[in-house]
């Protein structure tokens, strides 16, 4: 089963937000999940290490908030 992303989700919220459109569901809490204590972010979840390229996205992800 394929799980969530925050890429994925960073992503589409992007072009959501260049077309002007609201996501249906708030995304806050599902990137606030991914956000971890050493101030990066986690791809997904299960996982608990960040690294530079998915703290970007995290970021990107709230930026669109």
């Amino acid at each position: 089963t394929p799980l969530p992303d925050i890429l994925t989700t960073a992503t589409a919220l992007f072009v959501l937000r260049c077309y002007g459109v609201e996501p249906r569901i708030r995304p806050d809490s599902f990137i606030e999940a991914h956000w971890l204590e050493s101030g990066g972010f986690s791809p997904t979840i299960l996982e608990e290490i960040s690294d530079i390229e998915y703290t970007f996205y995290g970021l990107l992800a709230l930026g669109t908030c």
